[in-house]
C-alpha cells in the first residue's frame, strides 16, 4: 500500500513510501506504524558496523531505500504510541525511542543528512510498543542469552552508551503460528525511491573534509569520497 503524507503536514515535506509484504510479515499480527522522527534523537545500544554500512550506502545511492524500516521501541513511556498516524512525523524528545534493529541504517541516514543530500530531515522508522516484544537476546559463540528489555531501554536513554558485550543482539517476536523469529523477519519492507529520498546534485565533497570528525566515526573519509565518486 502507498501511504502519502496527509493531514496538516505539507505534502512535499515528507516522502511517499510504500509498504510491501516481505519475509514472514504476513504471519505477524503486529500493527505496522511507520512514522518520521529526528534521527539524532533516537537512542542506540550497539555500535554500528562500517563493513555493513558501505554496501547499504552504495545501494541507497543507486536505487533508494528498500528493506525493513529502522525499528524502534519506546524507552519506557508507552504513551508515545497514542495518536500515532502512519506516514506522519512524530515529535520526540531525546531518546524517547531507541533502536531495536537498524543501527547501521540509522548511521547512513545521519551521513546523508550531514552531507546535505537527504531530502527530508526526518527518517522513517517502525514504532513498536515495548510490551509487544517477546524477548531480547544477546548471541555469542558459546550461547544465546536473554537480556532484559529494561536494560536495553536503560542504555538507549544514555547518550553515546552501548552494551559492553560486542556480540550481536536481536529482538524476537512470536508469529501467528507460534514461531519465534528475529523481529525484522516479521516486518514488511519499506520502499522509498532514490529521487524521493536524496538529491545527489547537492553533494559537496568539501563537507567531508570540513566535518571529518563526524564522518570518521562511521567510515574513513577517503572511503566515503570514493563511494560518492563511483
Amino acid at each position: 500500500m502507498k501511504i502519502p503524507s496527509l493531514g496538516t503536514v505539507d505534502q512535499m515535506e515528507y516522502p511517499y513510501f510504500e509498504l510491501c509484504d516481505a519475509r514472514r510479515s504476513r504471519e505477524s499480527d503486529l500493527p505496522v506504524k511507520v512514522v518520521f522522527v529526528d534521527p539524532y534523537k533516537v537512542g542506540i545500544h550497539e555500535d554500528h558496523d562500517p563493513e555493513k554500512i558501505e554496501p547499504l550506502l552504495r545501494s541507497i545511492l543507486k536505487v533508494g531505500f528498500k528493506g525493513p524500516a529502522i525499528s524502534v521501541m519506546d524507552s519506557g513511556n508507552l504513551g508515545i504510541h497514542k495518536g500515532v498516524t502512519n506516514g506522519l512525523p512524530l515529535e520526540i524528545d531525546n531518546f524517547d525511542v531507541g533502536i531495536m534493529d537498524g543501527h547501521n541504517r540509522l548511521a547512513i541516514f545521519k551521513i546523508l543528512d550531514r552531507l546535505g543530500v537527504l531530502n527530508h530531515s526526518l527518517v522513517p522508522v517502525q514504532l513498536v510498543s515495548s510490551d509487544t516484544v517477546l524477548v531480547h537476546t544477546r548471541s555469542s559463540r558459546e550461547d544465546t542469552m536473554p537480556l532484559p528489555i529494561s536494560e536495553v531501554q536503560r542504555i538507549n536513554r544514555i547518550d553515546g552508551a552501548t552494551l559492553s558485550n560486542q556480540s550481536p543482539s536481536h529482538f524476537r517476536i512470536y508469529l501467528r503460528g507460534g514461531d519465534s523469529v528475529r523481529f525484522r523477519e516479521s516486518q514488511p519492507d519499506t520502499i522509498i525511491e532514490r529521487d524521493e529520498l536524496i538529491d545527489l546534485t547537492k553533494f559537496d565533497e568539501s563537507r567531508l573534509d570540513e566535518d571529518e570528525a563526524f564522518f570518521s566515526e562511521y567510515m574513513p573519509v577517503d572511503k566515503l569520497k570514493a563511494i560518492f565518486a563511483a
